[in-house]
């Protein structure tokens, strides 16, 4: 028997690479898997309305349709709330609807750039074209407290301060009030009383998801715990709680919530182990059904330092691994910050869009690459949807062809397999201007878009059904 010449030094070396490889060889083993429908935690949470059924079934090719919507579940005053009560309002970058295939149903949450801040948490479901409500603002507008009169107590950076002394007294007394009545610090972190949701929170941009192995919605607020250390600061400072007995009560995490559609609550990750930063802005939350898990992704240089991390996470194992992808983080071969992402089973690919660029991530080579870059296309998370037409395996971006400020849209397919873009001009209901959320319903085969009132409804291509085979 010849013996094994190589040094300890470099059989080392080899194990180590051995090592390395192991993780990537493991999603690759998940994702050869033929791509079932996950069985989710519920069941199908609301039946279909028949008239709406038969529209929806009668929809042809590359053809359009609006729906009137129901609006349930408003409560407290909510009924009549004008941001609120023909639908969720639109929330600035958030454009995306997680898409919950065990409900039927899609969720939304997110806050706005301006007024009102809402920790709300809402679905549609097409089958009815009705919106439900699932928990209402609880702490009403935080952004009105939580921002602005605290500016108006403060100031900011030297700035905002009211100047007359007794309104800002006032001011106080109003924010030690809404403190004591709509906040507490349980299970490690700050929430609302009622529903146990983010005090502040930001916008979704891409980072909201859902996962059927839990049940829950997943919405990556970046409130990383030196922002919670700094929510508490500021609760203490105007409640006249003490701080330091406080903050031996919070707990390490991130900035990532859950929504469990069950107990209609709201919770916030705990935890010490390996885990993204979650801190960047402009990140993607995208479900690997193949995986039954999530991948996040951030190239973010508006914070610092930079935050530039793609991470897998298995919610039902509550562990994350760091993916360490081949990509330069937004330069020229991989997504910068406020892409929009989707997945493909098919392909076992994620694809991304932001402004004029095209990306593509495979997974069997763990790598990002540049696509293409389309004239006229302006896809970002304040103003287009993106989303994956399972039935008809293609890519669907409600577009901004002048740009995100601009109020034009048009609706365009990306083929993963020859790598371009197809501009669409649908039949039947023009499509809708202006800032929408939206997301595909593979249930209906159908891209929702949805603003305020009626839903728009599109069908890129009906689906043939298999041919008898013969005995």
């Amino acid at each position: 028997m010849m013996k094994n010449s190589t040094s300890p030094a470099a059989r080392a070396k080899r194990t180590k690479c051995l090592s390395a490889l192991v993780p990537q060889c493991l999603l690759l083993i998940a994702l050869g898997a033929p791509a079932a429908e996950p069985e989710g935690k519920w069941k199908p949470a609301y039946e279909n309305d028949p008239a709406v059924a038969k529209q929806l079934e009668a929809l042809g090719d590359n053809t359009a349709l609006t729906l009137p919507v129901k609006v349930l579940g408003l409560e407290g005053g909510h009924e009549k709330n004008g941001w609120l009560k023909d639908g969720p309002f639109t929330r600035g970058y958030c454009m995306k609807m997680a898409y919950a295939p065990d409900r039927k149903t899609a969720f939304y949450c997110g806050q706005d750039h301006n007024l009102p801040h809402y920790n709300d948490a809402w679905e549609f479901h097409l089958g009815s074209a009705s919106w439900h409500c699932l928990s209402n603002p609880d702490g009403g507008d935080t952004g009105v407290y939580w921002r602005n009169m605290m500016v108006n107590v403060f100031g900011r950076n030297g700035k905002g301060m009211e100047p007359d002394e007794k309104k800002r007294e006032e001011l106080r007394a109003k924010l030690k009030e809404y403190m004591e009545k709509t906040v507490r610090l349980k299970d490690g972190y700050l929430q609302t009383v009622t529903n146990g949701g983010p005090v502040f929170a930001w916008h979704t941009w891409d980072g909201l998801s859902y996962d059927p192995s839990t049940g829950r919605m997943y919405w990556a607020v970046l409130d990383d715990d030196g922002v919670m250390k700094e929510y508490l600061k500021s609760y203490c400072t105007i409640t006249g709680a003490d701080f330091a007995a406080l903050e031996k009560d919070l707990k390490p995490g991130m900035g990532l919530w859950s929504f469990d559609p069950g107990t209609k609550k709201w919770a916030r990750w705990s935890g010490t182990g390996p885990h993204p930063r979650m801190r960047g802005m402009g990140g993607s939350f995208t479900y690997i059904p193949d995986l039954k898990k999530t991948v996040w992704y951030v190239a973010a240089f508006n914070v610092s330092p930079a935050d530039c991390q793609m991470w897998i996470y298995d919610a039902v194992a509550d562990k994350w691994e760091d993916m360490k992808p081949k990509g330069d983080w937004g330069r020229k071969e991989s997504p910068g910050s406020e892409a929009q992402m989707a997945y493909s089973p098919k392909h076992k690919k994620i694809v991304a869009v932001v402004g004029k660029d095209t990306f593509v991530y495979d997974f069997a080579t763990n790598a990002w690459s540049k696509a293409c870059t389309e004239e006229g296309q302006h896809a970002s998370d304040s103003r287009s949807v993106f989303a994956y037409d399972s039935a008809s395996d293609v890519f669907l971006l409600y577009n901004a062809p002048k740009g995100e400020w601009d109020k034009a849209r048009d609706l365009r397919a990306f083929d993963l397999k020859t790598l371009k873009w197809e501009k669409l001009a649908p039949q039947g209901a023009a499509v809708p201007t202006d800032c929408r959320k939206g997301y595909y319903d593979p249930e209906h085969n159908a891209l929702v878009i949805a603003g305020q009132g009626p839903v728009w409804v599109y069908r890129y291509k009906k689906t043939t059904p298999p041919a008898p085979q013969g005995k």
